[in-house]
């Protein structure tokens, strides 16, 4: 059915101001993609629905952005179901720790220790929220969080999977090869996706090859070259391309599950970290306060 249409059914289900967006731009006979970057989409969706619009295939292009968040969102349900048991405990301890000193104390001393543990627990995650974040956009904070085990592996093959989507549909679309390789760049999450752009135009357009070209990209798989360099002398580029995105999928849901695997047990270190700080402080206060009676004697 026609776009507009089908946003008509979307919206009377589901409502959201990027929806409201599309329609009302739509409806000035704006291009599909001038409605998406006006609604606020992604650099990433953008070219998708940019790509399927110039090839007439925009069918094929939300299939694939559908695909992705379908497979994004189950990574992240599977992750909180994960790490929900750990991080209930984690604010069980904060109240069940201090309990001797509902007979020792107060409850009012109680309360307010129970109180400034947990505010202690939220003050340190946003710290580290805030200290990761602002790592993320800086040049050399992203290359440190990208070499991390865990999270950057994850990341690494998000960005690596975005660029070899975008690539691929971009070519299917007809765009010189030298536009799309930039665009599939600019799709990505990496801080250096504009400088890596420019050296893809300038680098096609100056005779370089494409195996030439990803073999200095460090973010990208250093396997890949072989697929390239392979496809350049046989001549069959799309044929790889979807070969090396089938390969890129995997390596995605691969970091995906490794990731959802860890974190939880990352989670139930902190735990058991903090859990041993707590008994080391109710030791410390009973140590205390025998030798107070001790003294007294």
């Amino acid at each position: 059915m026609p776009l507009r249409q089908a946003l008509d059914r979307t919206s009377a289900r589901q409502s959201s101001p990027e929806i409201e967006s599309l329609k009302v731009s739509l409806a000035q006979q704006s291009e599909v993609t001038v409605a998406f970057t006006r609604a606020g989409f992604s650099a990433f969706e953008i070219k998708l629905v940019s790509a399927g619009e110039r090839s007439g295939r925009l069918d094929e292009s939300f299939r694939q952005l559908g695909d992705y968040w379908k497979t994004e969102q189950a990574l992240a349900s599977e992750m909180w179901k994960q790490m929900a048991y750990p991080i209930i405990l984690l604010h069980l301890l904060p109240v069940l720790a201090p309990i001797q000193k509902l007979v020792t104390s107060s409850v009012t001393e109680y309360l307010i220790t129970v109180a400034g543990q947990l505010l202690f627990l939220y003050a340190f995650a946003f710290a580290l929220f805030w200290t990761v974040r602002t790592l993320w956009y800086s040049a050399v904070g992203q290359v440190v969080l990208l070499r991390l085990p865990l999270v950057g592996r994850f990341w690494r093959a998000t960005f690596a999977y975005r660029w070899i989507v975008a690539l691929r549909m971009e070519v299917g679309a007809g765009i010189t090869f030298s536009s799309a390789l930039a665009d599939a760049w600019e799709a990505t999450g990496f801080l250096s996706r504009m400088t890596r752009a420019e050296e893809a135009r300038e680098g096609i357009i100056g005779g370089q090859s494409l195996a030439e070209l990803v073999g200095r990209w460090r973010e990208l798989p250093e396997d890949w070259v072989d697929y390239f360099d392979t496809a350049e002398v046989s001549g069959k580029i799309v044929e790889t391309l979807e070969l090396v995105e089938k390969h890129a999928l995997d390596e995605w849901r691969k970091a995906q599950e490794r990731l959802a695997d860890w974190m939880p047990k990352l989670l139930y270190v902190a735990v058991i970290l903090y859990a041993a700080f707590q008994v080391l402080d109710m030791a410390m206060s009973t140590y205390g306060a025998v030798g107070k009676a001790l003294d007294s004697i």
